[in-house]
């Protein structure tokens, strides 16, 4: 168990147990979510469902994470949020059981949406409690880590998911994910005591009794557009690079998600980098211009580049690394400037909504426009959408900077 008094932040050894923890959670949280974009191209293959109806369900889960980050976020800054996240373990563990007894894309899309809602247990209250529990320089190497975290998961569901998938088909993939979320619920729920999560968190945020000014809703207005335009790369290329290589290359299935490990073994990379940029530059909002610049650049060289398969697979990874970097920025580190006005959980969960509204564009619209038009127009769309960012965040460094001077 983590032993945490009420009074003080966590240090040494008790914030690396508390750090792996909540690390082990939110891997978890992408095991049993980024499992059906990995096994995507499979189901269309086996159920002979189209690409648009299967993007349509990834949609669905995205919009109602988004939807349910709002709620989380709001509801992480008045209840427990241990709570919170032991639920979101159990709940989206249900879900990943369900969803291989799913007979049409209609019960999948309800089934998944639901997973969706419980999905966004996780982020805001574990954002809440490393602000809460951890001092500013620990919080923000727990962020890299616990960010970090995500694409393990990834990395682990691209392995097994080929290997199930040769053996026993796709729908074995969803109940193991769904064993890996209960065996986490149960070790996050004996692992932190009540009484460093509830009274400490709940104290802290009624000694806060200043409001979020109107100066600052242009600013968070403008980062929403940030963070939908990343949303849109970071997961859309996340959930359909398998199929673009196995249409680009012709493929197997199984070898089509194997390429996909390389995504979240360069985010990893792209994490430290993002943090080593941070540090240099010492502002978030200057930090993920330039990553998000570095992501269009990558894009650019995958438009003349897309038919040859190392360069476009390194070049995917590049961009979809890139985007985790500038969600580490805004994401993970933005948040917590808002602990003045006790709202760290509000606004984490506020801006991730935006993330996911960006993957659900990105769900169906890439479904779609690579049906209708191409990969060829697909990955220009996508050098857009980066250098649309890039510049975004350009037009909130003065803004950024007014605010964190108050």
């Amino acid at each position: 168990m983590i032993d945490a008094a009420s009074d003080r932040k966590l240090e040494g050894q008790s914030a690396v147990r508390f750090i792996v923890l909540c690390t082990a959670v939110y891997f978890t949280s992408y095991v049993t979510r980024i499992n059906y974009g990995a096994v995507i191209t499979e189901i269309i293959r086996v159920e002979s469902i189209s690409r648009g109806q299967a993007g349509l369900i990834s949609t669905v889960a995205f919009l109602t994470y988004g939807f349910g980050q709002l709620v989380s976020g709001y509801i992480g800054d008045k209840v427990s949020p241990k709570l919170l996240v032991a639920a979101g373990l159990v709940s989206t563990s249900v879900c990943n059981v369900l969803l291989p007894f799913s007979r049409s894309p209609a019960q999948m899309a309800v089934v998944w949406g639901l997973n969706g809602v419980f999905q966004a247990f996780f982020w805001p209250p574990l954002v809440k409690l490393m602000a809460t529990m951890l001092d500013m320089k620990t919080y923000k190497k727990a962020c890299v880590s616990v960010s970090a975290g995500s694409s393990l998961g990834t990395i682990a569901v691209y392995l097994v998911a080929p290997a199930v998938i040769t053996v026993a088909g796709w729908r074995p993939i969803f109940f193991l994910s769904a064993a890996c979320g209960v065996l986490i619920a149960v070790v996050w729920s004996a692992s932190l005591p009540s009484n460093s999560v509830n009274e400490p968190v709940m104290k802290t945020e009624t000694a806060k009794k200043s409001s979020i000014t109107l100066g600052v809703v242009p600013l968070l207005a403008m980062l929403a557009g940030v963070i939908t335009l990343q949303g849109i790369l970071r997961d859309g290329l996340t959930t359909w690079m398998p199929t673009f290589v196995a249409d680009m290359f012709g493929f197997s299935t199984a070898t089509s998600i194997l390429t996909g490990i390389v995504l979240p073994i360069f985010s990893v990379i792209c994490y430290n980098v993002a943090s080593l940029i941070d540090r240099w530059l010492k502002n978030e909002i200057k930090s993920a211009s330039v990553i998000f610049c570095a992501g269009a650049v990558a894009a650019g060289f995958l438009i003349f580049l897309r038919s040859s398969v190392p360069a476009a697979i390194m070049l995917m990874a590049v961009i979809t690394g890139c985007m985790h970097g500038v969600n580490l920025m805004l994401i993970s580190r933005v948040p917590a400037y808002f602990d003045r006005y006790g709202k760290i959980s509000t606004v984490s969960g506020l801006l991730n909504t935006f993330t996911y509204i960006g993957s659900g564009i990105s769900g169906f619209g890439i479904a779609v426009l690579s049906e209708k038009l191409g990969w060829g127009a697909t990955v220009v769309s996508w050098f857009v959408v980066a250098f649309l960012g890039s510049m975004l965040c350009v037009l909130c460094v003065r803004k950024w900077n007014r605010f964190t001077a108050e």
